[in-house]
């Protein structure tokens, strides 16, 4: 790749004289310590997403003044439930 990428700085830089290799050499150093710049930001934990919110309406704010309620579940039927499943399936044990 490094190869291809020399024959092709070789190429521009006979088509288009002393200009390109001037431009090469400056915009080259310019980009790799924009590069390196960069890279040492990311390491710090710099990043690019923004921070993260959340609005709320009318009936999330209600919600969040009300006591807390815990649902009525019947946990004893489900128990029941799953105990008479166990003794169908494993009859030796009882």
């Amino acid at each position: 790749m490094t190869a291809m990428m020399g024959e092709l700085l070789q190429s521009l830089h006979e088509e288009f004289g002393w200009t390109t290799k001037l431009l090469a050499a400056l915009c080259g150093r310019y980009i790799y310590t924009i590069l390196k710049r960069e890279e040492k930001r990311l390491a710090h934990g710099r990043v690019y997403e923004p921070g993260s919110f959340y609005e709320k309406n009318a009936a999330a704010i209600a919600m969040e003044n009300e006591p807390h309620r815990h649902p009525q579940i019947p946990m004893f039927r489900i128990n029941l439930k799953l105990l008479r499943n166990y003794k169908i399936l494993n009859p030796e044990k009882f």
